[in-house]
């Protein structure tokens, strides 16, 4: 009904469920089981396997979608190519390194008084289109939140060239409270592309939040540019499906999604990430 009086065309739902001692995955592909109803495509969507004292659950996303929202069956096949290419070229090393060695800085924690607009420049020159109209105002009304986590990559100049954040939710359950984290948001000026600035904001997150209780760490990567998908892959994320024409979003691409929406790689960090993270991030 709601739907109905929105007009919208999609659905997306989230649960945590009972996976019966789902093993984590061992290929890349998790196959979306979608059906066909009346104008609408519908169905289960991506799995994660949850791990520690929630090893026996899931979260899953369901989305229906109305039938011209859903991406053509060669658009699928050149993004089913694309994660798997990143995958298979996975490289492990540590951008942190690297980028210092380039003159950048990553920090993390408060921002300045003038790195909104800063910020705000970065996105504009990010983004076609985004999830939300780019202002001043959004943009220091995303970040100025006690549940968001920011890292940003600086040049020489002290300048904000790069961003990450991490939107940090409580899930209340009968078992407790399950706390995840999504990792998005993340640009990079233009000039700076190709650094492996956006890799390392996302590390130098990520080595902040690995003492702070989180359960779950994810990203909804766009699945049409092979960037953030391969510093995902590079990062030791895995891949656990895809949203169809899951939201207005643009930028640069490799693959040519028409129409304002595109669709998303869930990715997340494996539930044996601590002690992995921990050797990893302090060679």
């Amino acid at each position: 009904m709601l739907r109905n009086i929105k007009n919208a065309t999609r659905i997306t739902l989230r649960f945590i469920y009972i996976s019966e001692g789902l093993e984590e995955p061992t290929g890349i592909f998790r196959q979306a089981r979608t059906s066909i109803g009346t104008n609408v495509k519908y169905g289960y969507e991506t799995e994660i396997p949850l791990r520690g004292e929630w090893k026996d659950y899931s979260i899953i996303y369901y989305g229906e979608n109305n039938i011209e929202r859903f991406s053509p069956p060669e658009i699928l096949k050149a993004e089913d190519a694309l994660i798997e290419q990143v995958f298979r070229n996975r490289k492990s090393y540590d951008p942190l390194e690297k980028v210092r060695k380039l003159g950048y800085r990553i920090e993390t924690g408060s921002l300045k008084r003038n790195d909104i607009d800063q910020i705000y420049q970065v996105y504009r020159d990010a983004f076609t289109r985004y999830l939300f109209e780019i202002t001043p105002e959004t943009v220091r009304n995303l970040l100025d939140n006690e549940d968001v986590r920011v890292a940003v990559a600086r040049d020489l100049n002290d300048q904000i060239v790069a961003i990450i954040v991490g939107e940090i939710a409580e899930i209340r359950t009968d078992l407790g409270n399950l706390k995840i984290c999504e990792l998005s948001d993340e640009a990079t000026l233009k000039p700076h592309r190709g650094m492996g600035l956006n890799q390392a904001c996302v590390k130098a997150l990520i080595e902040e939040l690995n003492n702070s209780g989180i359960d779950l760490i994810y990203q909804e990567d766009r699945a049409c540019h092979i960037a953030v998908n391969q510093q995902s892959a590079n990062l030791g994320f895995m891949y656990a499906g895809r949203l169809n024409k899951h939201c207005v979003i643009g930028g640069d691409r490799e693959i040519q999604e028409e129409g304002p929406y595109e669709n998303l790689n869930v990715v997340y960090l494996p539930g044996w990430f601590n002690e992995r993270i921990k050797r990893n991030f302090r060679k």
